[in-house]
């Protein structure tokens, strides 16, 4: 069992065990089961977060791979979602669906890989991944794939301490969503 992870100032990720020794090397930072259905979703909510400490994202070519999977219910309307990843206040990625069809417990993934490019106090991070979403109203039919379109990089304070938080929207009342896994790893 361990007491905690740390992802130092140094850009090492270490496990504590409850002697408070160093042991080895995992790549998985967080691994959430499901959480609490969010409610009533027009303006950003946060499905999921994970606080890193100051220099944690000091080292070029650092890469988190962020992923999760939803469940959502629409009972009226057709909104469009957004899945948008944040490290602090500057938003790294954003993804907008097309319109969602009414349906209970609709399907909607995300996977999104974030590359520290330059680190300091004006570093930057680029940040690619897809959305995939159900658009039927018919659970098991074929999910509908956005990549973002971001072609460049987001400049971001990397000696603070800083929180990665992924959030869902939606253009017109989404009557629930639900995180039912979600997945940050050290990919390097």
């Amino acid at each position: 069992m361990f007491k905690k992870n740390t992802f130092g100032p140094s850009g090492e990720l270490a496990k504590v065990d409850l002697g408070g020794n160093e042991c080895s090397l995992e790549t998985s930072l967080s691994l959430l089961p499901a959480q609490t259905a969010l409610t009533a979703i027009t303006t950003a909510q946060t499905l999921m977060s994970l606080a890193f400490l100051a220099g944690a994202f000091g080292k070029v070519g650092r890469a988190l791979r962020v992923s999760g999977m939803v469940i959502f219910t629409v009972s009226t309307g057709t909104p469009t979602t957004t899945i948008a990843i944040k490290l602090g206040t500057v938003t790294l990625f954003t993804v907008t669906t097309a319109a969602l069809a009414a349906s209970t417990n609709g399907q909607l993934t995300f996977d999104c890989l974030l590359n520290v490019v330059a680190t300091g106090s004006s570093g930057t991070v680029e940040a690619h991944g897809t959305v995939k979403a159900q658009l039927s109203t018919a659970l098991g039919t074929a999910i509908a794939e956005y990549a973002d379109q971001s072609v460049a990089v987001s400049a971001v304070d990397l000696t603070k301490a800083l929180t990665l938080a992924v959030s869902i929207a939606a253009s017109t009342a989404m009557a629930s969503a639900q995180l039912r896994q979600g997945f940050i790893e050290v990919v390097n």
